[in-house]
């Protein structure tokens, strides 16, 4: 299973960052339904590529697709893609998530309703 969502995804993923290389050129589920798109675009291409010269068959196909996932990755890299390697900041802490959800339970003041609760101050 995780190698179908890897074949769905990556290839797809490392294209936008090539083809859109700066942070702001495209929102993050942009790029990830643009990824699903485009992986099952080169899927098939790399796939037909392979029959065509009869080699279709599951370590080829494995194996080109890796070679295919690496030249993307380098061509992003040099293409000024620094976001691709900094997703993590576009994720905010768990802490801040569980801060917000928690109702006033967590270290510090709560808001509520947009009024601060100041028994912990």
């Amino acid at each position: 299973m995780l190698v179908g969502i890897v074949l769905l995804f990556l290839p797809g993923f490392l294209l936008t960052f090539v083809v859109y290389p700066k942070p702001r050129q495209l929102e993050l589920w942009q790029r990830v339904v643009g990824g699903f798109g485009l992986s099952v675009l080169i899927s098939i291409y790399l796939g037909f590529a392979l029959a065509r010269v009869n080699r279709l068959s599951t370590g080829p196909f494995l194996g080109s697709f890796t070679l295919i996932c690496i030249a993307l990755g380098v061509a992003a890299y040099f293409r000024g893609a620094t976001e691709l390697f900094s997703l993590a900041g576009r994720i905010p802490p768990a802490r801040m998530w569980m801060r917000r959800h928690e109702g006033g339970k967590g270290n510090g003041p709560s808001e509520t309703n947009g009024v601060r609760d100041r028994t912990n101050d």
